[in-house]
């Protein structure tokens, strides 16, 4: 398990994440504001979140919210295998 995403995560319903997830499982569920169901490795969040992130990947992601928002995907990813082995 070294695998190191470099994620720009961005939230725009109050809160920007910009955090950088080290494994985490893809299936990631956001229940609400921001329920996230992954480990994050170092996370560094600057509060502004407005509900449309931009993620702009290929996996499986599945996303829980209790409200109706707009969501638009926009998240840089970035694969760093290698400096992921802590």
């Amino acid at each position: 398990m070294g695998c190191l995403l470099s994620f720009c995560h961005t939230h725009t319903h109050t809160r920007v994440l910009q955090c950088r997830l080290r494994c985490l499982s893809l299936s990631h569920t956001h229940t609400h504001t921001r329920v996230l169901q992954c480990r994050l490795r170092f996370l560094s969040l600057s509060l502004s979140l407005t509900h449309t992130h931009t993620h702009t990947h290929t996996h499986t992601h599945t996303h829980t919210h209790t409200h109706t928002h707009t969501h638009a995907h926009t998240r840089a990813r970035t694969h760093i295998t290698a400096l992921g082995r802590s």
